[in-house]
């Protein structure tokens, strides 16, 4: 379970990284899941439109 530490208490705005696998989902950390599962909105890069070509 993630533990939130007790500086974080606070209402501030917390941005958290998390850094995805590539192609192997297997590969996601326990850690970066519970993040994900822990948070209120999640943005994403879309590399379909973000790419250079």
């Amino acid at each position: 379970m993630l533990q939130i530490k007790k500086t974080f208490k606070d209402k501030s705005p917390i941005i958290y990284v998390v850094g995805t696998p590539i192609g192997n989902l297997s590969d996601f950390s326990p850690r970066a899941v519970e993040t994900l599962k822990t948070v209120t909105k999640i943005y994403c890069e879309d590399t379909r439109t973000s790419k250079n070509c």
